[in-house]
């Protein structure tokens, strides 16, 4: 799994300034608190001129998860324009290759990448051979959450019912903001709400 934070759009800071207009104040005297207010009290309209855009390198079940928040922008590797080359290190292995468990896993794969690689070699069309190609297999993707969307990603994919991996995946995405000036208060407010209250 590759999580790359590759763009911020806008500024923590933006937030709290353009929310000023609805008190007709151009200037924010303390930015912070008013961040962490406005997140307090749910008033999350200025959060989403504030926009992030990860490199994802994930499973494809992953990537349908990810789509089914139906409040993200993405775009994504097409299998149909694209020849791949399939092997099991293009693949997630929930499990460790030199057990039972993990063999059978790699070997399904693997019959699935020699179905596909002959169906390429017989000329079937790409968009058609893909269809025997397994859910476990990686695909490389950009996503863009805005800040207000993000938080409900967080919400839902840290929650202690979703699939281990996501919350990997949203975990992940969400230490990627903390390395980043502009998304670093943003940051701490998500870990506090979604990791430290849930943890304590």
């Amino acid at each position: 799994m590759k999580v790359e934070l590759i763009k911020v759009n806008g500024d923590w800071k933006d937030i709290p300034k353009f929310a000023g207009i609805s008190h007709g104040k151009e200037n924010v005297k303390d930015s912070k608190r008013l961040l962490k207010d406005l997140y307090k009290w749910g008033h999350m309209e200025p959060f989403e001129f504030v926009s992030f855009v990860w490199e994802l390198t994930i499973p494809v079940f992953l990537e349908r998860q990810i789509l089914r928040h139906r409040i993200s922008s993405k775009v994504e590797q097409s299998m149909r324009y694209v020849t791949l080359k399939p092997s099991l290190k293009d693949a997630y292995l929930p499990f460790s290759a030199d057990t039972a468990k993990g063999e059978e896993i790699a070997e399904a794969y693997s019959r699935c990448f020699r179905a596909y690689e002959k169906l390429i070699e017989a000329g079937v069309p790409k968009e058609q051979a893909r269809v025997v190609l397994p859910l476990g297999l990686n695909t490389k993707m950009f996503v863009s959450f805005n800040a207000r969307s993000f938080d409900n990603f967080l919400k839902l994919r840290l929650n202690h019912h979703a699939q281990s991996e996501m919350q990997v995946l949203a975990y992940q995405m969400l230490d990627s903001l903390s390395v980043h000036p502009k998304s670093y208060e943003l940051y701490k407010l998500y870990y506090e709400k979604h990791v430290s209250e849930r943890r304590g």
